[in-house]
């Protein structure tokens, strides 16, 4: 009986063990995706962004007087 008990709490003491770990890595992995996600967040518009939109603007109001849609 007490031999059973020896190993049933080792293999319990070693599965927490290797859950431990895993959370260990789950968390790194939790934590780079949170630095990424505040990247992402922090992103402005660049100059691109910018051109492309006063383009867009451009073309409909050129588009509006062409057909006297004003």
């Amino acid at each position: 009986m007490k031999y059973i008990l020896c190993v049933l709490l080792t293999g319990l003491l070693i599965s927490c063990s290797s859950k431990t770990q895993e959370n260990r890595e789950l968390s790194a992995k939790i934590d780079s995706l949170a630095q990424e996600v505040k990247q992402l967040e922090s992103a402005e518009p660049g100059l691109g962004e910018f051109m492309t939109t006063i383009q867009l603007h451009h073309a409909k109001l050129w588009f509006a007087g062409k057909n006297s849609n004003w």
